[in-house]
């Protein structure tokens, strides 16, 4: 909506909608067909695919509980290095993330595809790698 300069009263200039789905595909295998599917009867496919793990929750536990161990050696170095012991932690920060890296059929790093394939082409998806990350930052006092 925009206001009309002689009235400054909000008139109506047009709209623009959007609408969008997430589909959940647990057979990776089928994704081109899938989406092949879908462009043929009639839709436009404009996002990104994202690959997850069906459970991240053991990795996640996995990799934090490394860095956990660590940050306890980093700073048991540091505190011996200034002469001093390590106490109990006195606050604990994490972060956990997932990349994902795919490489299609291309050879190129990149995430999504090229727009200007054609709706008749099969898309050229090759899953790719999942990349995963965890960081703590954990404060200790010193015994």
């Amino acid at each position: 909506m925009f206001p009309s300069p002689a009235s400054e009263v909000a008139q109506l200039a047009g709209y623009h909608a959007v609408n969008s789905i997430q589909v959940l595909v647990r057979e990776v295998g089928r994704l081109g067909e899938l989406i092949d599917a879908a462009t043929r009867a009639g839709a436009m496919v404009t996002g990104n695919f994202l690959f997850r793990l069906r459970d991240e929750r053991t990795i996640r536990t996995s990799l934090l509980e490394e860095a956990v161990r660590d940050a306890r050696e980093k700073a048991d170095s540091l505190a011996s290095a200034l002469g001093k012991a390590l106490g109990d932690p006195m606050a604990v920060a994490e972060d956990f993330m997932t990349f994902q890296i795919s490489q299609p059929a291309n050879g190129h790093l990149q995430s999504g595809f090229a727009a200007s394939v054609p709706l008749t082409a099969r898309l050229p998806l090759i899953a790719g790698q999942l990349m995963f990350w965890a960081r703590v930052n954990v404060t200790y006092q010193f015994a």
